[in-house]
């Protein structure tokens, strides 16, 4: 399986699958992209291609836009193209264009055309005197009373948020198949989720990719797919590492229970 060979090597496979296409770059090409690469972003290409195979386009768009390689974009947005993507694949290749611009030079500035040299000159005004004025007398000025502060009301997304934690302390300590799926299925529609009250892959990425927050292990899995799901999450849990290495205990814990 190609999450446990060398990373080098593993950054080339999973280019190599991005790169499926006989127009794509060839071997040395791709070698030598993935060797220009830091390990965040090499971390983040394997989660691109494992989402790719498994198509998780949320993730994989996320994770190709942490790769910061225009190539990956535009292979990425081919992909999703053949599956239909449309959309998707044209913001990546706007994006991919953008990345590719070459830097504004810094210190110049734009050129501005010289004023043309007036001939004429203007009279100058006479003096004139102004009357004197008298002052009104001063009073203190009368202060408004000050109005109490109302207390904010939390936002949307502060409600969203609290939503995700109560979830996910529930999701910890739950027995499962006896889990509350109705807070499931709330958490799926408010998070533009596919809302079956099922507490899978795809719900528990969301916590990361939308909030930040470390998920709980999926409980339910495809039968069909499952094997290539959990390849493709332990990838994900990579990136959680690679995003924010104070949680790395915290994932290291979850990938040994992956599945379990």
């Amino acid at each position: 399986m190609a999450l446990f060979v060398p990373a080098a090597i593993g950054s080339v496979l999973f280019l190599a699958f991005l790169f499926g296409s006989k127009k794509g770059p060839s071997d040395a090409a791709i070698k030598k992209e993935v060797e220009a690469m830091t390990p965040e972003q090499q971390a983040a290409l394997k989660a691109t291609a494992a989402a790719a195979e498994a198509k998780d386009w949320l993730l994989a768009i996320a994770s190709a836009v942490k790769t910061q390689s225009p190539t990956v974009l535009r292979e990425l947005a081919a992909k999703m193209q053949a599956a239909g993507m449309k959309e998707g694949a044209a913001d990546l290749l706007e994006l991919a264009a953008k990345l590719e611009k070459p830097p504004t030079p810094a210190g110049q500035a734009p050129p501005t055309l010289a004023k043309p040299p007036t001939t004429a000159t203007k009279p100058k005004p006479k003096p004139t005197t102004k009357p004197p004025t008298t002052k009104p007398p001063t009073t203190a000025p009368v202060l408004p009373k000050p109005t109490p502060t109302p207390t904010p009301k939390p936002t949307a997304d502060g409600a969203k948020r609290q939503q995700a934690g109560t979830l996910k302390s529930h999701l910890a300590t739950a027995v499962r198949y006896k889990e509350d799926r109705t807070k499931v299925a709330a958490y799926q529609k408010a998070n533009s989720l596919l809302n079956d009250g099922m507490y899978g892959p795809g719900t528990a990425r969301s916590f990361w990719t939308i909030y930040k927050i470390v998920p709980v292990n999926p409980y339910y899995w495809s039968k069909s797919t499952a094997s290539k799901d959990m390849a493709a999450y332990q990838a994900f849990l990579d990136t959680i590492k690679a995003d924010s290495p104070s949680k790395a205990a915290e994932v290291d814990k979850l990938k040994k229970t992956v599945g379990k």
